[in-house]
């Protein structure tokens, strides 16, 4: 049970970034004045792969490349309840003085009204750029229109506000993660043997992508079978402890277990600690 519980761990930290510190590479940037100021951030993250796709339409502007002035960056996130957003500001804050940037990083706790606090602060503080993971993407429209008026160039991460223009847009590679949980849980059993998906909420994109990518990858492994898989609603993830233990009762050999999110892997994590 060890060897399986290490392996649920792994494959998750994994999935939110295992390699984050080797690979990642923090290109603040080299903005550049056009109609006004515009700035392209590249955090591409390894595994997780994130990725900036301007929206704006906008073209830096030719000539000869100045030495780029500091740049002062404000992050607002929804929540710094999952793990992966912590790593992501770790990494931001490691690399901020070697990109010559200025990083204001600030959590909402899942609150509106605290994050319309964010932004005002930003504005006070005359932040060159916003970075913004909304709580709600429906009404943070007219955060980002304020930040517009004031001429801050806005990023959204991983959720898109409703009807409103951006200056780009950080998805993650959901598929792509997918894929490497399932070749780093592949290559610790040896290839073969009976695997377990705790799958997320149906509803959710995420949850799809990675799913199928972990598919994608252990459909080519025939030494490999999954013995049993289950979507688990955002708010009853509580119930991935029951799927993992009737799993184990059921095949008592499994011999990894594959979660969409931390929060799932820590209920398989729980169940195996009963165990042990």
């Amino acid at each position: 049970m060890d060897f399986l519980k290490s392996v649920v761990l792994s494959s998750v930290v994994l999935s939110n970034v295992l390699f984050i510190k080797k690979f990642i590479k923090i290109l603040y940037t080299h903005y550049q004045k056009v109609n006004r100021k515009i700035i392209y951030i590249s955090l591409i993250i390894g595994i997780i792969s994130l990725m900036v796709i301007p929206l704006s339409g906008c073209s830096p502007a030719s000539g000869e490349s100045k030495k780029p002035e500091k740049v002062k960056i404000g992050v607002t996130v929804a929540t710094m309840k999952y793990d992966v957003f912590y790593l992501i500001k770790e990494a931001m804050f490691d690399n901020q003085e070697r990109e010559n940037a200025t990083l204001i990083w600030k959590d909402a706790g899942y609150d509106e009204k605290r994050q319309a606090q964010h932004i005002d602060e930003f504005i006070k503080e005359k932040v060159d750029v916003v970075i913004i993971h909304p709580v709600n993407p429906i009404t943070s429209g007219k955060l980002v229109k304020k930040l517009s008026s004031k001429k801050i160039p806005v990023l959204a991460l991983r959720r898109l506000p409703y009807e409103v223009g951006l200056d780009g847009y950080i998805p993650a590679n959901n598929f792509r993660i997918g894929m490497e949980q399932a070749i780093y849980v592949a290559d610790q059993i040896d290839h073969e043997g009976k695997v377990v998906i705790l799958k997320g909420d149906k509803k959710t994109n995420s949850a799809q992508l990675i799913t199928w990518g972990n598919k994608q990858i252990l459909k080519k492994e025939p030494g490999i079978k999954i013995v049993a898989e289950k979507w688990h609603e955002f708010d009853k993830v509580e119930e991935a402890a029951k799927t993992t233990r009737q799993a184990l009762e059921k095949y008592p050999d499994i011999k990894a277990i594959l979660a969409n999110n931390s929060r799932l892997a820590m209920q398989a994590v729980k169940v195996l600690k009963e165990k042990n």
